[in-house]
Order: structure tokens, then C-alpha cells, then sequence
């Protein structure tokens, strides 16, 4: 039996939109999933460490795209980026607001 009988093709055939993810990008995405889940069960110490380590893997999956332009995750890693910032800063905009609406209410009386 020869390559052109065999049922299948000898090397694997990739289309466009499979083309192989960045290293780096799974685990942005899914410590950023991990991270919103903490936040809605009101774990902000562990949503903000998860939201940190979504940003670092999404910025060495950029740098891994900028590197290689075969590899895909673009999207998924600035979509990780992007929901690890918001997370990261919404437990610390929860812990101001109470210090700046006390000062507000000392200053205005």
C-alpha cells in the first residue's frame, strides 16, 4: 500500500482557522475564567491573584504571537488581559470606596 492509497492523508492538513495556539494563551484564558468565578463568590484575595496571573500569561502570549505569526490566541489573550485588569481592579476599587467616602464626608461636614 502506497501514501496515495492509504485512507488518510500522509501529513495532518491544517486549515486556516486551526492553526496552532500559543503556548501561553490556555492558561491566561483559563486563570481569567477562574479569576470572575472568585469574584462572584467573593473571594478577592484569591480573584485578584488569579486576575495577576491572567495578565502574565497574557502578556507572554503576546510576546509569543509577535515572535511566531503562525502561532493563533491573539483575540483570547487580550480578551484574558483585559478581564484580568478589570478583576484585578475591582476588589481595590471595593476597599477605596468606603476610605474615600469617609474623607469625602469629613472634608464636606
Amino acid at each position: 500500500m502506497t501514501d496515495a492509497d492509504a485512507p488518510y492523508p500522509a501529513s495532518p492538513v491544517l486549515v486556516a482557522s486551526e492553526r496552532p495556539v500559543a503556548p501561553s494563551v490556555r492558561p491566561a484564558v483559563w486563570l481569567a475564567v477562574i479569576a470572575v468565578v472568585a469574584l462572584i463568590t467573593n473571594a478577592l484575595i484569591a480573584a485578584m491573584l488569579c486576575a495577576i496571573g491572567a495578565i502574565v500569561f497574557a502578556l507572554s502570549a503576546r510576546r509569543e504571537l509577535r515572535a511566531d505569526e503562525s502561532l493563533a490566541g491573539t483575540r483570547r489573550s487580550l480578551a484574558a488581559m483585559i478581564v484580568g485588569s478589570i478583576v484585578l481592579a475591582f476588589p481595590v476599587l471595593l476597599m477605596a470606596a468606603p476610605i474615600v467616602a469617609s474623607s469625602l464626608f469629613a472634608v464636606l461636614g
